[in-house]
């Protein structure tokens, strides 16, 4: 499973687009219509084109805690979010999640001011 900075082959020639699948995981559960209206792709290609959600395909789960960690410190996921970015150009592409609200409306992924 890919993480942060994760790097993937592209399949396709440059200036055609591909589907990539994407997947969060969460120690909480979320909201499922505020990761995806939250989520931010920034896209550097060539053809200048930056990847959508595909709508229907997003899907939002709670999990048994994962207990098996792969890093020291690492908290268990409870809650994914899955789906697909559409017309995904050959380049580099962000994508950036901020003030997720939790499904209970009690928290988000926000970072407080000091």
């Amino acid at each position: 499973m890919p993480g942060h900075d994760a790097r993937l082959t592209s399949t396709v020639s440059a200036g055609q687009q591909e589907d990539v699948d994407i997947e969060f995981h969460f120690s909480a559960a979320m909201n499922c219509d505020s990761v995806t209206s939250n989520l931010k792709i920034t896209s550097t290609t060539e053809d200048g084109t930056t990847p959508k959600v595909v709508k229907n395909s997003v899907e939002c789960l709670t999990v048994p805690p994962q207990h098996l960690v792969h890093f020291v410190g690492n908290i268990p996921t409870t809650w994914t979010y899955k789906a697909k970015l559409t017309g995904v150009s050959n380049g580099v592409h962000e994508l950036t999640l901020t003030n997720v609200t939790a499904q209970n409306g009690g928290g988000s992924t926000g970072v407080s001011p000091i």
